[in-house]
This record gives C-alpha cells, structure tokens and sequence, in this order.
C-alpha cells in the first residue's frame, strides 16, 4: 500500500506540485495507521490463531508472546514506509541512508549495554541459584534464612568495595595514561573487575564469570554442601570460592597486562575516532 505514495509523490514532485507531498503523505499515514489498528487483533491472537491452524502449541506460545513485543514495529512500519517513499521521491535518498546509519549505531550501543546487563545478571543469578541449592537441605527453612542472612550482610559490605569498582570503571576515560589505570588497580587489588571493564574487557569478564561461578561455585558448593554434609556452610563455602577464583584470575591478568601498550592501543583508537569527526 506504501507503493502508491512512491507513484503519487513522484508525480507531484515532477509537476513541482509540492504542497501535494505532503498532502499525500499525511493521508498515507491516515490510510495506513487505520489498516494497522485492524489488523492488531491478529497479533495479539496469535497464539489461537496458530493453535486453530494445527501449529504445535509450544510453538504458537512462543509466538504469541513474540508477536505482542512486535506492536510496537508495527505501528512504527506504517509511518516509517510512506516517509521513505516521500523522501526517494524528491531524490533524498542520504537522508534515509544517514538515518540508518544512525539506528545502526544505537543498536550498537544498545547491544553493548545489554552485555553489560547479561554479565551483571551471571554474577547475580549466581547468588540466587545458591539460594535454591539451600532449599534441597534438610531443615530448609532455616538454612535458607541462614543464608539470605549472610547475603544481605555480605550485600552491606560489598557496597564498599561497588564504590571502588565503580571509579576503577573511569579507567576507560584516562586509558591513554598507563599509570593512572595502574594506580587504580593498585589502589585497592578487589577492584579488578572494574579495571578489566575499564579497559574494555567486557567479554573476557564474562567468560571469567561463567567459568568461576558455575563452573567453580555451584559445584563446589552441591558437593560440600550434601555429599561431604557440611550443609548450608557448604554451600556458602561454594560461594565464596567461586568468588575467590574470579578475583585471582582477574588480578592475574590485570597484573600481566601491558599497560603502555594498551595505552597505544586506546591512543590509537581515538586518533581514528577523531579523524572521523573532522
């Protein structure tokens, strides 16, 4: 249906009928948010729709939920489609390709900062799958609350160390100066994640967490915690072992990095990030 706005702009503009452009452009809008609201209920019936077609129901729940996370688009398609045909119809084609350069660039950060999120959920999930563990021992109810306990102190305290973490993050700002990320790392040695994401080594982290928590702690702890009896001081054993494993190996290799080389590194990534903005 956005094809006809291609043909009546072009038309328009060619005749320099230009105050027609928008005219035509406003009633696409009007003509195609109208079809838009009625075909919503096929999105939000998706699941009953696919069932009553003879689709898997697993698979029609899936979709029926994906499906109501894709309204938005949906929405957003019937302005977006009658906008580009009015823009390649009076040849300002750039202006499309600049704006998509720039969503490009958005999901580029968007998807950065999910990373972040997905290694901030490892490291808390990490706590939370403990907790569950607790839930399988005898007298559950008071190892649970034992440990919850435990968490929360252990909670109060870390917010010193979160505090430290957090400036040693900066470290990404003064990059160019090795010592200054030295002296960060040195300041305080429990600050190592936050030199490591700093400097950029966002998925090493994550590595370094999947690898220490789940591969070192919730093991570690289900074993001491029911075939060695040790019960909830197992688990919490557990725990801070996979947290011990992840500090050594982040200290380690913040101890063998090169900071002058990675200071020309980061030298060399603003000089080409500068040379793009003139």
């Amino acid at each position: 249906m956005a094809s006809a706005l291609e043909t009546l702009c072009g038309q328009a503009f060619g005749a320099k009928k230009y105050h027609m452009l928008g005219v035509y452009l406003q009633r696409s809008w009007l003509v195609l948010l109208a079809f838009a609201v009625l075909l919503t209920p096929t999105y939000v019936l998706m699941e009953d729709l696919l069932l009553l077609i003879g689709q898997p129901a697993d698979l029609a729940s899936l979709a029926g939920r994906m499906s109501v996370w894709l309204l938005p688009q949906h929405f957003a398609m019937a302005m977006l489609l009658p906008l580009t045909r009015f823009l390649q119809s009076q040849l300002k084609n750039w202006v499309t390709a600049a704006t998509a350069g720039v969503a490009l660039a958005l999901h580029v950060v968007i998807t950065y900062l999910v990373l972040l999120l997905l290694i901030y959920s490892l490291e808390n999930w990490y706590y939370r799958v403990l907790v569950l563990l607790t839930g399988y021992l005898k007298n559950a109810e008071i190892a649970v609350d034992a440990l919850s306990i435990c968490l929360t102190i252990n909670g109060w305290e870390m917010m010193i160390p979160f505090g430290f973490l957090a400036a040693t993050g900066r470290c990404s700002q003064a990059s160019p100066n090795p010592r200054a990320t030295e002296v960060a790392r040195t300041a305080r040695p429990s600050t190592s994640h936050g030199v490591a994401i700093g400097s950029g080594w966002q998925a090493l982290v994550a590595y370094v967490n999947v690898g220490s928590y789940y591969l070192v702690g919730v093991p570690l702890g289900a074993i001491l915690g029911w075939p060695l009896n040790f019960g909830v001081g197992g688990i919490w054993s557990g725990l801070i072992g996979g947290t011990a494993v992840q500090t050594l190996v982040l200290a380690y290799l913040t101890v063998r990095c090169d900071w002058d080389e990675e200071a020309k590194k980061a030298s060399t990534r603003m000089e080409v990030w500068a040379s793009t903005k003139k």
